[in-house]
C-alpha cells in the first residue's frame, strides 16, 4: 500500500489493489485461505485464526501412539515425530500400543486359546507373539496341535484322542527287580514304563532276585562247592544243582574229597607219614593218598623209619637191649629198628645177657658140675667159660675128668699102671 505507480499499462509486479497486509509472503492477502503457518494469511483477525489447534505428544517408537508420560505441544498441523493421541503404554517399543494384540498361551507351548487387543499385558500367560489360535489345552505345554504324542493320559496332537498311535505293551510286577516279572501276575496295559513292573512274565521266583531265566545252575552233586558243568535256566534242575557260583574244576563229583582242594600225601612206604603233598584235583601218582599225614617222615623208602619208630639200643649187638628212643631218626650208635627184649643187663658185654650159660665151677679146675641160663651172674665159682659138664667133685680141684689114677695096690708109693678119669677106679 506504501508503494505505487501511475501508468496507462500494468508495470510488471504491480497490481491495481493495495489491500496486500504483507507483502514479502505470498500466502498472506485479503480473503487468503488462513494457513497454520504462524502469519495472518487472509489478513483479518490475526494469525492462524479462524484454525484448529490440537495437542500433539511425542510418538518415539513410530507406532502412531503418542507417549502418555509426555507434556502436550498444541499445534494446528502435524508435528513431526509428534501424533495428537498420548495413548501408548510403552513408547519404546513399536510392537505395544492400544492396537497390540494379546495371545493368551499359558502353557507356554506358543500356541494360544484366545486374544486380547489393548496397551497393556494383560496378565501372565499373555504374550504379543503372534501365536495360532489352535491350543486345545491351554494347561499344558505338552498339548498343541502337531505335538508329538506321548503316553500322559493326553490328547497331544489336538486330533484323534488321548495315546492315539502309541504302542501298548502288557507289563508285569518284578518284585526283586531281576528285570524278569512275576509269572502269576496279572498283566497292566500301559504305552509307557511301569515303575516295578517289566514286559515279560518269565520268573519263576518273584521274590529271589538271583533266580530267574538267567540264573546259572551249578552242578556239585558230591557237595564240595566244586562244580562239573551248570546250566541256565529259571527253575532247579534237579538233585545236586545250585545257584551258588563255583568254580567248574571239579574232576570227580562223586566224591567230595575229591576236588581242586584236595591235598594228596606222598606217603611212599605206606607207614601213615608223609615227606611232602601236592594240592591238586587228580592224584599225582603212586604212593599218594587223601588221608591226612603227618608230614615227619625221615625216610619214605622204609615203611619202618618213621616217627613212630621205636630203636632199641644194643651197644654190644647181642640182640638184647636195655632201653628205647621213639623217633624218625637214629639216636646214634648201637640202636637198631630190629625189636629186641629190654632185658639185657650188661650192655657194654656181648656174652652178657638173658642167654647167657653160667657154668659152676667152684674149685676152678675148668670142669663144671652145672649150668644156670640167666643174665646175671648166679654167684660164686660160675663163670660164662664153656666148660664141659664132667666133674664129678666140684669142691676138689685135683679131682675132675683129667685125673691120672696111679695103681699101688701094695701100698709102697710105686705103681704099676695109671689110669685117667673123673672118679676114683676102685
Amino acid at each position: 500500500s506504501g508503494v505505487s505507480q501511475t501508468s496507462n499499462s500494468q508495470p510488471s509486479n504491480y497490481v491495481l489493489d493495495n489491500t496486500d497486509c504483507d507483502d514479502t509472503e505470498s500466502t498472506v492477502y485479503p480473503g487468503a485461505p488462513e494457513l497454520c503457518d504462524g502469519l495472518d494469511n487472509d489478513c483479518a483477525n490475526g494469525v492462524d485464526d479462524g484454525l484448529t489447534f490440537e495437542n500433539y505428544y511425542t510418538d518415539s517408537d513410530g507406532d502412531g501412539y503418542g507417549d502418555s508420560s509426555d507434556t502436550p505441544e498444541s499445534s494446528c498441523k502435524a508435528i513431526s515425530g509428534k501424533v495428537t493421541n498420548n495413548l501408548d503404554c510403552d513408547d519404546s517399543d513399536v510392537d505395544i500400543n492400544p492396537d497390540t494384540v494379546w495371545y493368551l498361551d499359558a502353557d507356554g507351548d506358543d500356541y494360544a486359546v484366545s486374544t486380547m487387543t489393548q496397551c497393556t499385558n494383560p496378565g501372565a500367560g499373555y504374550t504379543s507373539s503372534v501365536l495360532p489360535l489352535t491350543d486345545c489345552d491351554d494347561t499344558e505345554p505338552t498339548v498343541y496341535p502337531g505335538a508329538p504324542e506321548l503316553c500322559d493320559g493326553l490328547d497331544n496332537d489336538c486330533a484323534n484322542g488321548v495315546d492315539d498311535g502309541l504302542t501298548f505293551e502288557n507289563y508285569y510286577t518284578d518284585s526283586d527287580g531281576d528285570g524278569y516279572g512275576d509269572s502269576s501276575d496279572i498283566p497292566e496295559s500301559s504305552c509307557k514304563a511301569i515303575s516295578g513292573k517289566v514286559t515279560n512274565n518269565l520268573d519263576c521266583d518273584d521274590s529271589d532276585v538271583d533266580i530267574n531265566p538267567d540264573t546259572v545252575w551249578y552242578l556239585d552233586a558230591d557237595g564240595d562247592d566244586y562244580a562239573v558243568s551248570t546250566m541256565t535256566q529259571c527253575t532247579n534242575p534237579g538233585a545236586g544243582y545250585t545257584s551258588s557260583v563255583l568254580p567248574l574244576t571239579d574232576c570227580d563229583d562223586g566224591d567230595a574229597a575229591i576236588n581242586p582242594d584236595t591235598v594228596w600225601y606222598l606217603d611212599a612206604d605206606g607207614d601213615n607219614y608223609a615227606v611232602s603233598t601236592i594240592t591238586q584235583c587228580t592224584s599225582p601218582g603212586a604212593g599218594y593218598t587223601t588221608s591226612v599225614l603227618p608230614l615227619t617222615d625221615c625216610n619214605d623208602g622204609d615203611s619202618d623209619i618213621n616217627p613212630d619208630t621205636v630203636w632199641y639200643l644194643d651197644a654190644d649187638g647181642d640182640n638184647y637191649a636195655v632201653s628205647t628212643i621213639t623217633q624218625c631218626t637214629s639216636p646214634g650208635a648201637g640202636y637198631t629198628t630190629s625189636v629186641l627184649p629190654l632185658t639185657d643187663c650188661n650192655d657194654g658185654d656181648a656174652d652178657i645177657n638173658p642167654d647167657t650159660v653160667w657154668y659152676l665151677d667152684a674149685d676152678g679146675d675148668n670142669y663144671a658140675v652145672s649150668t644156670m641160663t640167666q643174665c646175671t651172674s648166679p654167684g660164686a665159682g660160675y663163670t660164662t667159660s664153656v666148660l664141659p659138664l664132667t666133674d664129678c667133685n666140684d669142691g676138689d680141684a685135683d679131682i675132675n675128668p683129667d685125673t691120672v689114677w696111679y695103681l699101688d695096690a701094695d701100698g709102697d708109693d710105686y705103681a704099676v699102671s695109671t689110669m685117667t678119669q673123673c672118679t676114683n677106679p676102685g
